[in-house]
């Protein structure tokens, strides 16, 4: 999560930091980090805002402490992960968050099974809104399924981004930062799904 003027905090994947002259006190250096940006339901553009009436965006609901009045009031849409990525300065982080990146446009994987949340999600967990799964329960955090290509305006599911690679029609860093996304969340999953039907549980057992 990075900070923004605008008020509503921007939500980008850090690739690296570098070192470079400070431009605002000479003879000084500060601290750049190259983020790749994404983006909400509300930036995207052309045929990327019109495939979501095929496709809907999950509906997320987080609650941020430096959002601003007249913001979004924590309802977020689903995050689309871009091919923009530039250098802004390091100070502008904030603070870690989650983002499950998914192949597709199945959400099963983040599903909370049945039996843990019959009695209701622990707090911190959220209902998604979608065609396919108006009535689950959601892992915490934001989704991502989808690359959004800031020159086209189209969506592509991040699992055809690495061969659409192969095909020259992204540059390599976009194919290895998609690959190791998805690798990472495959990689999280079964302990925090673990974790959240524990807690499920637990609330349950108290009621």
């Amino acid at each position: 999560m990075l900070h923004s003027e605008e008020g509503v905090p921007f939500i980008g994947v850090v690739l690296d930091f570098e070192e470079a002259a400070d431009e605002s006190r000479p003879g000084e250096t500060e601290v750049l980090t190259r983020v790749c940006w994404m983006y909400r339901v509300r930036d995207l553009k052309g045929a990327a805002k019109a495939a979501l009436e095929e496709e809907p965006a999950v509906t997320r609901r987080a609650v941020l402490s430096e959002a601003r009045a007249g913001g979004d009031k924590g309802t977020f849409q689903e995050v689309f992960l871009s091919n923009h990525a530039n250098a802004v300065s390091a100070a502008s982080i904030m603070h870690p968050i989650q983002v499950w990146c998914l192949p597709d446009e199945r959400l099963e994987p983040l599903l909370l099974p049945a039996g843990a949340a019959g009695s209701g999600p622990p707090p911190g967990s959220a209902p998604a809104a979608g065609p396919a799964v108006s009535r689950a329960v959601l892992l915490p955090g934001f989704v991502s399924r989808r690359m959004y290509t800031v020159i086209k305006h189209k969506l592509l599911l991040l699992g055809k981004v690495p061969p659409a690679v192969a095909k020259k029609e992204f540059e390599p860093w976009v194919g290895q930062m998609v690959s190791e996304l998805l690798r990472r969340t495959q990689a999280q999953l079964p302990a925090e799904m673990a974790a959240w039907v524990r807690r499920c549980e637990q609330r349950q057992a108290r009621h």
